[in-house]
C-alpha cells in the first residue's frame, strides 16, 4: 500500500513540473523566442524522462525498503514476543531461584542443626565409649577380685572344713611305727623311752602295741600348759590305749617295756 502511494505522488510531482513547463511555453513564445522553444521542450521533455526514471527507480528502492522494514517490523514484533517469552521465562526462573535460595537456606540451617546434634551425638558416644572402657576396667578387676577372693573363700572353706574335723577330732594322721627288740630283764626296768613329734593341735593318740611276750608295759608322758600328764599301761601280747595330748607339748614321750626277751611293735595314729 505504501509503495502503490509513494508512485502516485511521484507522478503527480511529475505531472505539475509538467505543466509547469508547458505554461511557460506560451510566454516564450509571445516574447518571440519561437526558435528556441522546440529545443527547449525537447530538452525539457528529456528531463521529465529523466526524472520518472529516477523516481521509478526511487519508487522501486522505497518499494523494497517499504518490504524491508515490513520483514524487519515481522522480525521486531516476533523478537518482541520472543522477548516477552524470555522475560516471562526469566521472571519464572527468577522465582523458582528465589524459592530454591529459601529452601537452600532452610536445608543450610537443618544441616547446620543437624552437625550440632551429630557432634553433640559424638561427644556422648564418645563419653560412653570411655564410661565402657572404665567399666570394663572396672569389671575386669572386680572379676580378678572375685578370682582372688573365690580363692580365699575355698580356702577358708578348707580350713573351716579342717577345724571343724579338728574340733570334731575327724583328722587322722600315722604318727609313728617302730619296733624294738629287748634281751635280758624285766618289766619297767628294761623299759625303752621313744620320743614323739610334738603335735600342732589339740587331740589324742592311739598307741597298738604287739608283743611275743604276754606281759608289756606301755606308758605315756608330756609336759604343756602347765599340765604333767603320765600314764601307764599293762597289756598282754597285743593291745591299745587312747591318751589325750595338747597342742605343741614338751617332752612328748613313750615308755614300752616288756617281761623278758621279745620283740615289741609300736603303731602311734594322731587324731585331732
Amino acid at each position: 500500500m505504501k509503495s502503490r502511494a509513494s508512485q502516485g505522488a511521484l507522478r503527480l510531482i511529475a505531472i505539475l513540473v509538467v505543466g509547469v513547463v508547458i505554461g511557460a511555453v506560451p510566454a516564450l513564445y509571445l516574447y518571440g523566442q519561437n526558435g528556441t522553444m522546440g529545443a527547449q521542450v525537447t530538452s525539457n521533455e528529456s528531463q521529465i524522462s529523466a526524472l520518472e526514471g529516477q523516481l521509478e527507480t526511487q519508487a522501486t528502492s522505497v518499494s523494497s525498503l517499504n518490504a524491508r522494514l515490513a520483514a524487519n517490523a515481522a522480525t521486531v514484533s516476533a523478537l518482541k514476543a520472543a522477548l516477552a517469552r524470555n522475560l516471562t521465562e526469566i521472571l519464572s526462573l527468577d522465582n523458582q531461584l528465589s524459592t530454591l535460595e529459601t529452601e537452600l537456606g532452610a536445608n543450610i540451617s537443618e544441616l547446620a542443626s543437624i552437625q550440632g546434634r551429630i557432634a553433640s551425638l559424638e561427644a556422648a558416644v564418645s563419653s560412653d565409649n570411655s564410661t565402657i572402657t572404665s567399666l570394663n576396667s572396672q569389671l575386669t578387676a572386680l572379676s580378678n577380685l572375685r578370682t582372688i577372693l573365690q580363692g580365699q573363700v575355698d580356702e577358708l572353706g578348707a580350713q573351716v572344713l579342717n577345724l571343724t574335723s579338728i574340733v570334731g577330732l575327724g583328722q587322722f594322721t600315722h604318727w609313728l611305727n617302730i619296733t624294738l627288740v629287748f634281751t635280758g630283764g624285766e618289766g619297767l626296768a628294761n623299759a625303752q623311752q621313744v620320743s614323739l613329734p610334738a603335735p600342732s593341735y589339740a587331740g589324742y593318740f592311739r598307741a597298738e602295741l604287739v608283743s611275743n611276750s604276754s606281759i608289756n608295759f606301755l606308758g605315756a608322758s608330756w609336759n604343756a600348759y602347765g599340765i604333767n600328764y603320765s600314764q601307764l599301761w599293762t597289756l598282754g601280747s597285743m593291745g591299745d590305749v587312747f591318751f589325750p595330748v595338747m597342742p605343741s607339748p614338751d617332752n612328748l614321750t613313750l615308755v614300752v617295756g616288756t617281761a623278758g626277751n621279745a620283740v615289741v611293735s609300736v603303731s602311734v595314729d594322731y587324731y585331732y
